[in-house]
Parts: C-alpha cells; structure tokens; sequence
C-alpha cells in the first residue's frame, strides 16, 4: 500500500469515529428531552389544564384541540403547559407565548383584529346591503300605482289593437 492510501484510511476511520461518537453522544440527549414527564397535577391542575389546552388547535392535526389530539406535538404542549402551570404562569401569560412562538393561528379562537375584522365584517355589510335593496325594491312595487291617465290610455290602445284585429278577420 502506498502513503496517500494510508493517509486517506486513517482519515477515513477518524471521520467514521467521530461520526460514531457524535451519534452516541446526541441520541441519548435527543430521547431525554422526547421523553420528560409530565409533572404530577392534582384533579384541580387537571381540569385547568384541559379547560387551557381545548382552546389551543394542534398544528399537526386537522382542526382538533390539543386536549384532544395524541399526536407528539400535542402532549409536549400539554406537558409544556403544565410544566408553565406548576411554575405560577397564568393563562394569559402561556397563551401570549404560544401566539408569539406560533402566530394567532394556534388559537381556536384567535383574536377578531387586522384582515380577521375584514373577514368577519364583509358578509355582515353584504348581506345588510342586500336587505336594504330588497326593502327598497318592495317599497317602490307596493307605491307603484297605476294613474287613472295611464290605466285610460292602456283601455284605449287595447280597444284600438282590437278593432284592427277583427278589421283583419274579416277581410
């Protein structure tokens, strides 16, 4: 064997070592953090916390809450939102920090401001706008009354109509 393929396996087996050890060193640290536990809550801490998370939309999942949701997104928000709880944050506080780390897209019910005002108030202004105009239309049919002049000209064009047509028949 020459030098250079000497050289380029030694490198070879130092990059497969550290490649190696990287590995056995992450793994361990990545599966400790998957796997906290939750903390231990009495029934009272319970209920909060599945009265909280209901108002939270799981990200993974389609339109379901993150007290309904099993996915892992979901129980380390829960495990996250009891670990808050345990530490004395209120319900405002933990939902302000997920609406800032998520967008107000995490929330069931986010707040009505910006494009969402636009959203919810343009069918309210179309369908009032559509009321008016029916109103309107209604009120102009029912005052819309025919004058004695023009009832008297329509008896004599349907009179004059008529005396043509049997002027024609019998010819």
């Amino acid at each position: 064997m020459s030098i250079i393929s000497k050289h380029v396996l030694s490198k070879a087996r130092v990059l497969i070592i550290a490649s190696i050890s990287l590995c056995v060193y992450l793994v361990p640290s990545s599966l400790a953090q998957v796997m906290q536990p939750m903390p231990i809550l009495n029934a009272q801490e319970m209920d909060r916390l599945r009265a909280f998370t209901a108002r939270l939309r799981c990200l993974v999942c389609q339109g379901e809450s993150v007290a309904d949701s099993n996915s892992e997104f979901s129980q380390e928000v829960r495990r996250q939102v009891a670990v808050f709880f345990k530490n004395g944050k209120t319900e405002a506080e933990v939902e302000q920090f997920y609406a800032a780390r998520y967008g107000d897209s995490i929330l069931l019910e986010p707040p009505k401001k910006g494009l969402g005002i636009i959203l919810w108030g343009v069918p309210i202004l179309v369908l009032l706008a559509g009321m008016g105009l029916w109103w309107n239309v209604m009120a102009r049919k029912s005052n819309s009354e025919i004058s004695p002049e023009m009832l008297e000209r329509v008896e004599r064009e349907m009179l004059k109509r008529n005396k043509e047509i049997t002027l024609e028949e019998v010819k």
